[in-house]
């Protein structure tokens, strides 16, 4: 079994999401809280390219922590966007995330189905930080159709399920030894190539 520190540590003590440098120092305070497992965020496409631009200096941050990151989630709510196109846009940025896990060398990743579409009306939550206790109201469009959201929601997680699907059996062939070549996307699918340990070739693909 394995317990780590969910990166709401960081979120509740330094605001959402917090900032590069708070990050370094939410990891040094879940290393002194006696923690060797934890997790990370990408907050939005800002955030999340700065993670990745970053990954670098978190990895041996962590590695001089003695600190593995497990767990990885690109925070993307259009993901389940009633727009078709803000859909795919917040799956390229999944796959960035994926990417950004496999350097990491997590076990997992995440990603969240999102507040569906929804007038706050007053406070709204996951604007700055995490308010305990806080209650929400809300005005629903009368043309909402759970329907809808529930098709935008399975399509988006089936394609994220894709996406790190292939990036699994890269982690697994580094962990292996195993030469291969990067992912690619040709025409017909995503596509990994190596070679097993008698020199053959092989490839992992999906459509």
């Amino acid at each position: 079994m394995k317990i780590s520190c969910c990166w709401l540590f960081a979120i509740s003590k330094y605001g959402y999401p917090p900032s590069l440098p708070n990050a370094h120092r939410a990891l040094e305070e879940m290393e002194a809280l006696g923690f060797k497992n934890v997790e990370l965020e990408g907050v939005g496409e800002e955030n999340l390219r700065a993670v990745c631009d970053a990954r670098q200096e978190l990895k041996k941050r962590c590695e001089d922590l003695g600190l593995a990151i497990v767990n990885f989630c690109p925070v993307l709510p259009d993901l389940v966007h009633p727009e078709k196109t803000q859909r795919v846009q917040a799956l390229d940025l999944f796959k960035l995330g994926v990417e950004t896990a496999s350097y990491f060398r997590c076990e997992t990743i995440q990603t969240v189905s999102a507040t569906p579409p929804l007038t706050f009306v007053g406070a709204a939550p996951y604007k700055d930080a995490v308010t305990y206790g806080q209650r929400y109201q809300v005005k629903v469009d009368p043309a909402f159709r759970w329907d809808d959201l529930w098709g935008w929601l399975t399509d988006s997680m089936g394609a994220c399920a894709d996406e790190a699907d292939i990036h699994q059996w890269v982690r697994i062939m580094d962990e292996l030894g195993i030469p291969h070549g990067p992912v690619e996307e040709p025409a017909y699918a995503v596509v990994v190539a190596g070679r097993d340990p008698d020199g053959l070739p092989f490839e992992f693909c999906r459509p």
